[in-house]
């Protein structure tokens, strides 16, 4: 079956991307910054990316179960 390791190998690519994005996001927003107001908004930024990520990565392993399901024959 290629296209269930494709699916499996698109599925960790887009996770890895998010994973790297979500790093380089909070290096971004800790670059260079002062100050404790910088440093608050700094930390809720942060905090909206890690919940955001985490939304974005249950919504990918839900459309891979559906993915598989479909791919997969219908056993009865």
């Amino acid at each position: 079956m290629h296209a269930d390791a494709f699916v499996t190998e698109l599925f960790t690519t887009l996770r890895l991307i998010l994973v790297f994005a979500f790093i380089f996001g909070v290096i971004w927003l800790f670059r260079g910054r002062t100050g404790k107001s910088s440093r608050d908004e700094e930390a809720r930024l942060a905090q909206e990316l890690h919940q955001g990520m985490e939304r974005l990565e249950k919504r990918v392993d839900s459309l891979e179960t559906l993915l598989m399901e479909r791919e997969k024959p219908h056993e009865r």
